[in-house]
Parts: structure tokens; sequence; C-alpha cells
């Protein structure tokens, strides 16, 4: 039996910026394929809801369940007139060639010491937390989804 797609969900979001409440007890579900549109009037809080959906923020209380492959894309695109497209493809992939980068390192390393030698569990551990992350962000398509995305 196939699992269920990921969805985007948001349960009793809180956050206050500057001593003001800007979302209260926000709770939402997108199921995948579905589109999710905010509005409001400026200052409202849509995107400081959307930094906390994409997780670039982290809520005063509350919690984000979201796919591990959806983007968020800035406002204010942090790239000058001057850089290319393959610029921001680059730091796009940047994080996940990092994951692959550190994987390939610690299999090395894991590879050249013994078993019972006191560095081996704390390499097997950083091993660990490093593939577990590289999974979460599907790192092994991040080259086929950037190049999907353009």
């Amino acid at each position: 039996m196939p699992s269920p797609a990921p969805v985007l969900r948001a349960q009793d979001l809180v956050q206050v910026l500057g001593g003001r409440r800007v979302l209260d007890a926000v709770s939402l579900t997108v199921s995948p394929g579905r589109r999710l549109g905010v509005i409001g009037e400026n200052g409202a809080g849509k995107s400081t809801l959307l930094r906390l959906l994409a997780q670039a923020d982290h809520p005063v209380s509350g919690t984000v369940e979201r796919p591990a492959d959806l983007g968020f894309l800035h406002q204010e695109l942090p790239f000058t007139a001057r850089e290319t497209i393959t610029d921001v493809v680059e730091a796009a992939l940047r994080e996940a060639r990092a994951d692959l980068a550190a994987l390939d390192r610690l299999g090395t390393e894991l590879a050249a010491t013994a078993e019972e030698s006191p560095a081996y569990a704390d390499l097997l551990a950083a091993y660990e937390r490093t593939l577990a992350r590289a999974q979460a962000r599907e790192v092994w398509d991040a080259d086929r989804r950037a190049a999907r995305a353009l």
C-alpha cells in the first residue's frame, strides 16, 4: 500500500514580532497538489506565516509539518543583477551538495577507523545524523528537481 503523500500542516502557530502578536493560533492544512493563497493588509502577517510554513523562521509556539521538497522563494531575492541563473541554482543546491560531500568524507573516515577505536562511535553518529538530514532533504534528487524547475 503506497504511503500517503505529504501535506503542509500548521497547528496553533503563534508569532510575536517587536512585542506585537502578529499570528495567534493559526492552523491550516494544504493537501498535495493544492494551492494556497494568502491575502491581507500590509503588516497583517502574510510573509511571517509563509516564512513559518517554509520553516525559515520558528514560531513562538505551534508546529509545522511540511514535505521535504517544499520550496520557499523570498520576496526580495538575495542575488544581484550581475548573478546568473547558474549562480542561483548553485546557491540552491549548496546545502544538498554539502551533505553529500560530508557523507563521502565521513564514509571515508569510517572505513579508515577501526571499530574498536574511541573515534568510531562519534564518526558513526555524525554519519547517521548527516544521512538523516540528507534523506529528509532528498539530496539525491536535488539536481534533477533544480533542472526541472528551470
